[in-house]
């Protein structure tokens, strides 16, 4: 008998669906001994017998009902006004909603105050949960939801959205998968009437792109030729970068590679030369490869990583 009385539990509620009725459910507490005296004594009144002249108590069925009721009958879900005027006898010609509008009589008839995301709702039915990146709130029977600020993972979202919020936010986050184009910078390079135009696209941790120089007719080179890049190397350096080609249009071209230099977020234009006999590399100015003039375009195509590590180079001197 004692193991039995061990396992015994102050309190249990389980949940019933109300006779004859679909969807329409009932929670209903255990009431034991212990319990059923304290709200029989709850309901304990006391009168004076006149013929006895001494004091009696009696249970009042009204309150011990009351009272009754309230311990066992913990609460309900699934009520609706159509089921209701089933049971009793109740008049819904003045209602502002129709039966088959209200899906939830127990919410729609409560006073309880709205209440904030992760806390009680006011139905067992109605219940909001916080994520990492959602915020929501349920006010009444309306769940609104809000980004939580710098949480949304870009790799989850559309490439089209993705780049979207790149252009609004101007950032540049690893793993973007984007296209945009860009203006690039030549240094020792005046631009004047020409043209300078560049694209790129990332790529997980990778950047590939070009940038192109056409010349115009005040167009001047004045030193060694670098370029800006759209995005810095978190290699430094990186060696190389990408090749490039200088064309002096209709006649001839030369080849070479872009290599990265100590200021990271550019790039030196670095030409071939064999008049030595052997394949080396100077870096491209006003004379070398060949003089350029309008109509005559340097295009340099880049291919690097922005996150992560990887081999590096030494610094190349111009």
């Amino acid at each position: 008998m004692s193991m039995i009385k061990n396992l015994m539990i102050e309190e249990k509620i389980i949940e019933v669906e109300f006779p004859d009725s679909d969807g329409f459910l009932v929670k209903l507490s255990y009431v034991g001994r212990d319990k059923l005296m304290k709200i029989r004594n709850r309901a304990l009144v006391f009168k004076f017998n006149k013929r006895t002249r001494q004091r009696e108590e009696e249970v009042d069925n009204d309150k011990f009902l009351e009272e009754y009721s309230r311990e066992v009958i913990r609460g309900w879900k699934g009520l609706t006004i159509r089921e209701l005027a089933r049971i009793l006898p109740i008049d819904t010609a003045g209602a502002d909603m129709t039966a088959s509008d209200i899906t939830d009589f127990e919410t729609a008839v409560s006073n309880n105050t709205d209440v904030s995301a992760n806390t009680s709702a006011r139905h067992d039915a109605v219940t909001v949960t916080d994520s990492s990146e959602i915020d929501f709130t349920l006010t009444g029977q309306d769940i609104t939801a809000s980004i939580v600020a710098g949480s949304i993972d870009e790799t989850k979202l559309d490439t089209s959205v993705n780049a979207s919020l790149d252009l609004a936010d101007g950032s540049v986050q690893i793993n973007d998968i984007i296209k945009q184009s860009y203006t690039p910078t030549w240094a020792n390079v005046t631009v004047g009437n020409g043209t300078s135009v560049g694209n790129y696209v990332v790529i997980g941790d990778f950047v590939s792109g070009e940038a192109v120089l056409t010349f115009g007719s005040t167009t001047a080179i004045t030193g060694n030729v670098y370029v800006t890049l759209p995005i810095t190397p978190t290699d430094t350096p990186v060696l190389p970068l990408g090749v490039i080609t200088v064309r002096d249009t209709g006649v001839r071209q030369a080849g070479g590679i872009l290599h990265t230099q100590t200021n990271n977020d550019q790039g030196l234009l670095r030409i071939f030369e064999t008049s030595l006999g052997y394949a080396r590399q100077l870096s491209v100015n006003a004379t070398r490869p060949f003089a350029l003039s309008t109509g005559d375009n340097i295009l340099v195509n880049f291919y690097y990583r922005i996150g992560g590590t990887g081999a590096g180079g030494g610094i190349i001197d111009p």
